[in-house]
């Protein structure tokens, strides 16, 4: 396994165990669970490295699930409010492969602004009536993002393709409509 995968999924794996603390700590206070989609419902845009990730999982999927996808990848391609093409009956159909964008939303996180200014931000719908937040249940994204960069950047050059930013229904359309078109 290439050392940029292993350090992925470290990464992956130190979110995931971030945010079961966090829910252990204020378990009142975080109201995600399955089926609550609501930060699902934009075109958000990802490195080029886990678009690959996802389109893979895709990959694996049966037929009529991969074509339903395609479809909805259409609609969010030409509307950016319409669901997550991912998104079926309000859960991810690649759930155990999401971003680390998708395993974020709902904490606390303290990101910096394009003013350079650090603020804390979260659902909406998390954390309603506390005065305070623990700091040790606050996620700086600030170096998650640069360790999520530096990773796309050594498996971008790996794979000698454009480490920009890509939105999840173009990496779709692209990435299994190549698939549907090889397969014929």
């Amino acid at each position: 396994m290439k050392e940029y995968l292993k350090s992925y999924e470290t990464l992956l794996g130190r979110l995931d165990e971030f945010f079961e603390n966090t829910r252990r700590r204020y378990p009142q206070a975080i109201v995600c669970r399955p089926g609550c989609s609501d930060c699902c419902h934009r075109d958000i845009s990802l490195f080029p490295f886990e678009a690959q990730i996802i389109i893979h999982a895709v990959s694996l999927l049966s037929e009529k699930v991969r074509e339903r996808i395609l479809k909805r990848a259409q609609l969010a391609h030409e509307d950016p409010l319409a669901p997550c093409p991912l998104l079926h009956e309000e859960k991810c159909e690649v759930y155990a492969k999401r971003s680390v964008i998708c395993r974020t939303h709902g904490l606390p996180c303290l990101v910096t602004t394009a003013k350079g200014k650090r603020e804390m931000s979260f659902c909406p719908y998390n954390f309603h009536g506390l005065m305070k937040i623990d700091g040790d249940c606050v996620l700086d994204l600030d170096p998650v993002n640069r360790a999520l960069a530096t990773i796309n950047h050594l498996a971008c050059a790996d794979a000698a393709i454009s480490p920009e930013r890509v939105k999840i229904s173009y990496a779709l359309l692209s990435g299994l409509g190549q698939m549907q078109r090889s397969a014929r």
